[in-house]
């Protein structure tokens, strides 16, 4: 009889754990992206080379005669071609790795990964097609998620949308004509639709973008001194000189229009 009470009584425990556990999950806001879909992590920079080595030949260059690789690149046979597919580069020569690079059979670019601030993680990741950037996905506070999405049109924004309250939802949309802002749309009460609408920030929010647009001046050139230093140091394999300078050249820096992305402006020192 005190057996089948204590068997009773664990069994009665643990129904009620699984009961309260339901609950916390049920609670606990979804991290869900605007289609529905769970939002993706951007993942560390630490984390794993992205440039998978299979099947691929592999060339790494020192750029600046420190004996440590700087980039990384991946060519794929492709007939009687040689086609780089994929680059991993260390803008700063820090020793970890800031820019990723993937392209397809045809060299042509379809992302990049680039790290902006040199903090170890991705801020900034740009799906392309047909040479031109159609989506950016940002990281603007460093959490590891995307907290803003990006769309463009032959090369300028015509809409983007962002989570302000960082709890999994779009609650922020931006809306372009030619690439200059038109309106901007809050959602205050949860229900994922813009119930306020404003238009007088506007200007000052332009004003912002092309301020925070000087700020990436410098990573953009030092973009193009690595594709410099890639071209002189690339003697050994000359057929590659073309292609490291084009893709280097092809990556995207954008610019956020938010706040959020000024306070992350703290660098790591060099090593």
């Amino acid at each position: 009889m005190k057996k089948s009470s204590k068997i009773s009584g664990l069994l009665l425990l643990s129904l009620l754990l699984i009961s309260c556990s339901h609950q916390k999950s049920d609670s606990t806001p979804k991290a869900l992206d605007s289609t529905g879909k769970p939002r993706r992590p951007l993942r560390s920079i630490a984390e794993s080379a992205r440039c998978a080595a299979e099947d691929a030949i592999e060339v790494k260059e020192d750029l600046n005669g420190d004996d440590a690789i700087d980039v990384r690149k991946l060519y794929k046979q492709v007939g009687d071609q040689k086609v780089l597919v994929c680059r991993e580069s260390d803008l700063n020569y820090d020793g970890v790795l800031d820019l990723y690079q993937f392209l397809d059979d045809n060299g042509e670019m379809t992302r990049d990964e680039i790290d902006l601030d040199f903090d170890g993680h991705i801020d900034v990741v740009s799906h392309w097609a047909s040479g031109k950037v159609f989506k950016q996905e940002l990281d603007q506070n460093s959490d590891g998620y995307v907290d803003t999405i990006r769309y463009l049109k032959d090369g300028k924004v015509y809409k983007a949308e962002g989570d302000m309250d960082q709890n999994g939802h779009i609650d922020y949309w931006e809306y372009y004509t030619n690439g200059k802002l038109e309106r901007i749309g809050y959602d205050s009460d949860g229900d994922g639709k813009a119930d306020k609408w404003e238009r007088d920030k506007i200007g000052d929010a332009e004003e912002q973008a092309a301020s925070d647009a000087g700020d990436t001046e410098s990573t953009i050139a030092a973009e193009d001194e690595t594709a410099e230093s890639a071209a002189a140091s690339s003697e050994s394999d000359p057929s590659a000189q073309n292609d490291d300078r084009n893709s280097t050249q092809n990556a995207e820096t954008p610019s956020a229009s938010t706040d959020t992305q000024k306070k992350k402006k703290k660098k790591r020192k060099s090593k």
